[in-house]
């Protein structure tokens, strides 16, 4: 249980990094201008790989192997939604297939732990 615990802690404090204008200003302020967009993008492919691999290490969940990588789905969804209402932000679809790149990416790279039976 301490696993998921932990897991749904990092989910949350990626879930805030999104939903506050604090990163951003951050950003604008230690890049420059034509290194922003690949920096945000990537940060959110690594992030979504990141917490998608980590969940491949979760105990089933009442026999829902699949469950942390619903929630990052929907988690991806969910922030873009909230965004336009933050300052300094902007929700939009494509951010959303961006992050399901990377929870893509996370899936591949530990697709023999979820493979495993529960």
């Amino acid at each position: 249980m301490w696993r998921w615990v932990v897991w749904l802690l990092a989910v949350g404090c990626w879930a805030t990094a999104l939903l506050t204008p604090q990163p951003v200003e951050v950003e604008k302020s230690l890049l420059p201008q034509e290194a922003l967009f690949s920096a945000s993008k990537s940060l959110h492919i690594a992030a979504y790989a990141f917490l998608t691999g980590a969940g491949a290490w979760l105990p089933a969940w009442h026999g829902r192997r699949w469950l942390p990588v619903a929630i990052m789905s929907f988690h991806g969804c969910a922030t873009e939604f909230f965004q336009q209402w933050v300052p300094a932000r902007h929700g939009c679809i494509e951010d959303v297939a961006i992050d399901h790149i990377g929870i893509a990416i996370g899936l591949l790279v530990t697709l023999h732990r979820w493979r495993r039976p529960p």
